[in-house]
């Protein structure tokens, strides 16, 4: 369960284009109410890169990062196979999954290290991987499809364990009425919007079980990424910067 959208700039709504971000994508998180809370976004070493990220404690995984090598990943669940898993045992986080990548230099170096992990290891997910020149998109269940698109202006992709072809229609739907245009507060709005008659499906969703817990988003300027952590409904911001290759 969760929502991710990615806008390219220019930006209507952004008056100096120099200090204006490339890019923004913006990360609505939805979580089962008894899952522990993150922990705010840090900059961390790993190898010669860094990455910004806020931590999951129940796996110090991560479902959003930004690297200084240029690239920025989002991971969100799939539906859960009714069957078992192999041999009964547990299978690895999801949350791991963009940790075992961040090394990666390019949308290119994503595709071979994605490729080397074996098949069916964790939960199903989607995984995106996203820098300048566009997105690299990897599904997994009992396959794994890697697929490659070049720099839309818009996209998004959204995930529901509740009536999940209907709702991420409507939630699509709902994406390309409301951002219309290159707009940061379209995409904002986007993001924090709720069907009053329908909270279990909206993209800012609630029900008794899970809610949205956080939003997050990352801006991809010349520079550097920004990275924002909002819990939800409230809740200490995180905000972490990391540089782009020199």
């Amino acid at each position: 369960m969760c929502t991710v959208s990615v806008l390219r700039g220019p930006f209507d709504d952004w008056r100096d284009d120099r200090n204006a971000p490339r890019w923004r994508v913006v990360f609505n998180r939805d979580e089962r109410r008894s899952r522990a809370a993150a922990l705010l976004p840090e900059v961390q070493g790993c190898g010669e890169v860094h990455v910004a990220r806020p931590i999951d404690p129940d796996g110090a995984g991560t479902w959003i990062a930004a690297t200084s090598r240029g690239l920025v990943f989002a991971l969100l669940n799939e539906s859960e196979d009714p069957e078992p898993s192999a041999a009964g045992q547990s299978p690895e986080s999801r949350g791991l999954v963009i940790p075992s990548l961040v090394e990666s230099g390019s949308l290119d170096e994503v595709v071979t290290r994605v490729s080397r992990r074996p098949v069916g290891v964790c939960r199903p997910y989607r995984l995106l991987a996203i820098a300048d020149q566009g997105i690299v998109e990897v599904i997994e269940r009992h396959e794994r499809q890697i697929m490659r698109s070049e720099s839309t202006p818009k996209f998004i992709r959204t995930s529901s364990t509740v009536a999940p072809a209907e709702t991420c229609r409507r939630r699509t739907a709902l994406f390309d009425s409301l951002v219309l245009t290159p707009s940061a507060a379209s995409q904002d709005g986007f993001h924090r919007h709720r069907w009053a008659d329908d909270l279990s499906s909206s993209v800012l969703m609630e029900r008794p079980d899970a809610r949205t817990v956080s939003l997050t988003t990352v801006e991809a300027f010349a520079s550097g990424f920004r990275l924002t952590y909002r819990p939800w409904p409230s809740g200490t911001t995180g905000v972490t910067e990391v540089p782009r290759p020199a």
